[in-house]
Formats: structure tokens, C-alpha cells, sequence
């Protein structure tokens, strides 16, 4: 049976598989569940947040994202969690689930895993301080703007960027 969730979970991963090849530097599937696939996970290679110790953020090298299409997909969005330690303003801390903020049917998945590797990076574009998941890590965002985006997507044709660490210091 080929279904439209089918057909759009096939343009889905052949989407999903160009931009990866596209970005190997810095973007990969470790695992695709299904056939056509219904389930990632993703890895985002550069700096994110992993906590903040007293006022000093901890960073961490890379971000493992799974993503799951419901059966109601796409009119459903897919549901993303983070695995390990993730400091942001839209992942929920109590079990690292990612608040997408709202969904467009027609959002593909190559996008969707952009867009979340615009979230993971503090993309100033990606934060909305309205809808926040974690209160405490939407307020050292706010006082630490300064500090984003955190470092950028890389074509694998290109180098990978410096990773650009200096002296540390909160604004008030």
C-alpha cells in the first residue's frame, strides 16, 4: 500500500539523506527506523548548552535528537527529544522533550532538522521568549544574547568553523 503519509515519509528520507551528505561535517543520521523511515535519530556536531553551573554555561560537542512521525503524520508534528544533557529554553527539562512552537503540514523534514539545529545552537531566530519549556534556561539566554547563534551549519565542502571560545562573561 502506498499511502501519502508513505510517500511523504519517502521524500522525507531521500530530503533528509541529501542534506546530510550536503553537511557530513556537521549533521548525520545514526539510525533510521522503518521502511520508508518513521523514526531518527539525529546528531547535530558543534557547541550547545548542556547545563550552566552557577552562571557559567557548560558546552558539549554535539546533540543526539530523535524524531518520531506519529501515524497522523504530517498533519500531526513529529514528536522530538533530545538524549543527554540539553540547557534551552524550549526543551522541557523533565524529560527533554522539544517544543517545536507550531507546525506547518507542509514542513519537510530536512527543514524540521535545520530548524532544530538552529534551536540547539541559540539561533536568535528560533527563540521565542513567549513559549518558553524551561523558565530557567530562557532567562540566561536573555541575559546572555550576546553569546549567539553558537556556531553554524557546515557544508561538507567547507572546513569546519574554529571552535570560537574566549574568555567568559555574563551580562547583568
Amino acid at each position: 500500500m502506498n499511502t501519502v503519509r508513505q510517500r511523504r515519509l519517502q521524500s522525507d528520507y531521500e530530503r533528509l539523506s541529501k542534506l546530510v551528505a550536503a553537511h557530513q561535517s556537521s549533521l548525520m543520521i545514526e539510525s533510521a527506523r522503518g521502511n520508508p523511515p518513521e523514526t531518527y535519530v539525529v546528531v547535530f556536531v558543534g557547541r550547545s548548552v548542556a547545563e550552566v553551573r552557577g552562571k557559567v554555561p557548560v558546552f558539549c560537542g554535539q546533540q543526539r535528537i530523535k524524531i518520531e512521525m506519529p501515524a497522523e503524520y504530517p498533519a500531526l508534528p513529529p514528536l522530538v527529544t533530545a538524549f543527554g544533557a540539553i540547557f534551552h529554553p524550549h526543551v522541557w527539562p523533565r524529560n527533554n522533550v522539544v517544543c517545536l512552537g507550531p507546525w506547518s503540514i507542509t514542513e519537510s523534514l530536512d527543514n524540521l532538522v535545520l530548524r532544530l539545529h538552529s534551536l540547539v545552537r541559540y539561533d536568535p531566530a528560533q527563540l521565542n521568549w513567549k513559549n518558553v519549556a524551561n523558565q530557567e534556561a530562557a532567562e540566561w539566554a536573555r541575559r546572555n544574547q550576546h553569546l549567539f547563534p553558537l556556531g553554524c551549519i557546515t557544508p561538507a565542502s567547507s572546513p569546519a568553523p574554529p571552535q570560537q571560545i574566549s574568555d567568559w562573561h555574563e551580562t547583568a
